[in-house]
């Protein structure tokens, strides 16, 4: 996409939120943008946190598991009869 069309979809995004919050009565605007606030916060911290888990889980399986030769691993498997 070029610039001038993310320039305009944030712009009617903008305006989007403006027609919605007239909408809303005076008196709850004021709480329906603190609302929005404190859902912006609480869901970055969330990517951020759940990111840092994620990149540790995934730093800490590849450190404990050596490299394998050829990138196949051989393990003995237990040949069963079905009678």
């Amino acid at each position: 996409m070029n610039q001038e069309a993310i320039r305009k979809m944030k712009l009617a995004r903008k305006y989007q939120k403006e027609a919605i919050m007239e909408l809303v009565p005076e008196a709850v605007r004021g709480n329906v943008e603190n609302i929005d606030r404190e859902l912006k916060e609480i869901m970055m911290k969330c990517l951020v946190s759940g990111g840092k888990d994620l990149m540790q889980a995934f730093m800490s399986e590849s450190a404990d598991q050596p490299p394998a030769e050829d990138g196949r691993q051989t393990t003995k498997v237990k040949k069963v009869e079905i009678g």
